[in-house]
């Protein structure tokens, strides 16, 4: 009716007697909408890392994941294959929608293309999942070849997150190249990468200099210059510094994903996270920049999986290792389940798994189910269970250093840093 609608507000009020909200917006957005003003200010004088990281793009999209993403190499090779055959039988087009669109002539490129092995890349695909991509930029949908370049063309590290979210926050660090939903189920990722190899582009240069192997930092020269003056430190080209009389692009890169897994610093901030890149604090003290780039880098060793530690996660009920229905025992003192255990079946289950680490999001994604949930109807391979069990132990590390960063900042001073 209508005065249960919006008129029938506006009929029983006027400017006399409606209690107004006044605030002050902020630059440089200016935005019409009340946010908390003192945590605004000091939010916009951060740095964005769409500033920092001057080249930066959307993850690679593909429009038929089914076709082009498979757990299984020779799968996928299998599937390709039979792909690019001329006469594939109509059954398999219609089965993964081969067929022209008005955005994407998949049928016209697949006639153009032959199948080539150096296709088939590790990317990916969801937090801590990763998986078999045939990827072609003559042929996938959205190939983001602005940054996935970078990231094939040698050793390199990005970071994934979001411009906006309607979920948690969520980052994660990546020597892969990355789909556009890897670290949020509803929102785009963007892929930040921290080298850039040499294409001949004179557009994508960075503006520092190359190191010796030819790659350069995709970081502001600006940001760097003040990140550098603030520290009383040289920047050096490539890798880590000493974190004495040097620092390098890594110790950066270390640095922002230490904040961005500060859990005061996403608490306090949550409304902008929501709306805008992620910003960056410089540091207000030179031993907090060290220790939290020591942690940063532990983090991302165990995000890319290129450390592991000792885990505890246990598996080992022999059976027929078939991802049936996934569900979360939690640990229960009355029963021979002291740990938390994760069943995947009747029978069989990892065991040592706590609440905790069980619940933990990145993004949208409760990581430890959504990777089992992915595999349902699968048998798990020696390598999927020992993945699964690295994941845990990561995701449990990964919390006992958020909080080692949470103590890290209120030991010096805490928040705002400058």
């Amino acid at each position: 009716t209508l005065f249960r609608s919006k008129y029938g507000w506006l009929n029983g009020h006027n400017a006399t007697n409606t209690e107004w909200t006044v605030f002050q917006p902020y630059a440089p957005d200016f935005r019409f909408v009340p946010r908390n003003a003192k945590y605004e200010k000091e939010w916009n004088e951060y740095w964005s890392i769409h500033d920092i990281f001057p080249l930066n793009n959307n993850g690679l999209k593909t429009d038929r994941d089914e076709l082009f993403f498979d757990f299984d190499r020779k799968e996928l090779e299998k599937r390709m294959t039979t792909f690019f055959t001329p006469d594939v039988s109509a059954s398999f087009l219609q089965q993964f929608r081969v067929e022209d669109s008005s955005s994407y002539d998949i049928e016209t490129r697949r006639r153009q293309r032959k199948f080539s092995k150096t296709a088939i890349q590790r990317c990916l695909y969801r937090p801590f999942d990763f998986r078999w991509l045939y990827y072609d930029i003559g042929l996938t949908s959205r190939p983001a070849e602005k940054v996935t370049r970078h990231l094939l063309a040698g050793q390199n590290v990005s970071l994934i997150t979001t411009r906006q979210t309607k979920e948690e926050f969520g980052v994660l660090a990546s020597s892969l190249i990355a789909g556009h939903k890897s670290c949020a189920a509803y929102d785009i990722n963007t892929v930040f990468p921290l080298y850039l190899y040499p294409n001949g582009k004179a557009e994508e240069q960075a503006e520092l200099v190359p190191h010796e192997n030819g790659r350069r930092p995709n970081l502001s020269e600006k940001f760097v210059k003040e990140f550098t003056e603030l520290l009383d430190l040289k920047f050096v080209a490539d890798g880590r510094g000493d974190l004495k009389k040097t620092f390098g692009p890594e110790d950066i890169f270390n640095y922002i994903y230490a904040i961005f897994h500060s859990q005061s610093y996403r608490e306090r901030y949550t409304e902008f996270l929501k709306t805008d890149f992620p910003r960056v604090p410089l540091p207000n003290y030179f031993e907090l920049f060290r220790e939290l780039c020591k942690a940063g880098a532990k983090l991302v060793a165990l995000h890319t999986m290129r450390e592991s530690i000792d885990d505890e996660v246990e598996f080992d009920v022999r059976g027929s290792d078939l991802v049936e229905q996934v569900v979360y025992a939690a640990p229960n003192k009355e029963t021979k389940n002291r740990n938390g255990r994760v069943y995947i079946n009747a029978e069989q289950y990892f065991e040592g798994i706590s609440p905790a680490v069980w619940q933990m999001r990145i993004g949208g994604y409760q990581v430890c189910e959504k990777w089992l949930k992915d595999r349902k109807g699968r048998t798990l391979t020696h390598d999927d269970i020992e993945h699964y069990q690295r994941t845990v132990s990561a995701l449990a590390e990964t919390r006992s250093l958020m909080a080692q960063i949470d103590a890290l900042i209120a030991d010096h001073g805490g928040w705002p840093l400058q």
